[in-house]
């Protein structure tokens, strides 16, 4: 009993087994959390993607209500840290997060009408990107795989 005691007295740290386990319990939650930290990110910069791609699509739409005619505009931010805003054209303005490209380009729809696409894409997700086509049938902003481009 009194062996305990002085042993319990001497020792002031942690022994190397102790320390072995904590590290490795560390290593475990890093393992687990980054994957998820990763894809919530990726999901965050999809957000951004499509909602610049919608305020192109409103800057468009309104470029066409006062001029009668679509105009092709880039708004890239792919290098700012904060949000920008772009003229597109007739003083209609978008705002780009940080890390976004918008493009807006005219086109000639199959039935002979005025059309426009926007496409918007994210420094940080390169195999998917943002796109709105007027001309299609699809009245939504669509996530499209960058390999079926």
């Amino acid at each position: 009993m009194k062996r305990t005691a002085e042993r319990a007295e001497r020792r002031k740290g942690f022994t190397l087994l102790e320390l072995l386990v904590v590290v490795a319990i560390v290593a475990a939650l890093i393992a687990i959390g980054v994957p998820k930290m990763r894809n919530y990110m990726t999901g965050v910069n999809i957000t951004s993607m499509k909602t610049a791609a919608e305020r192109g699509v409103a800057a468009e739409r309104g470029y066409f209500s006062s001029y009668n005619e679509y105009v092709d505009f880039t708004a890239d931010n792919t290098s700012g840290t904060k949000a920008k805003v772009f003229d597109v054209g007739g003083g209609f303005k978008i705002t780009v997060p940080p890390g976004v490209k918008v493009e807006g380009k005219k086109e000639d729809c199959s039935d002979g009408s005025k059309g426009f696409t926007i496409s918007a894409s994210h420094k940080e997700v390169s195999d998917r990107y943002a796109q709105y086509d007027s001309c299609s049938d699809v009245a939504s902003i669509q996530i499209v795989n960058s390999s079926s481009k």
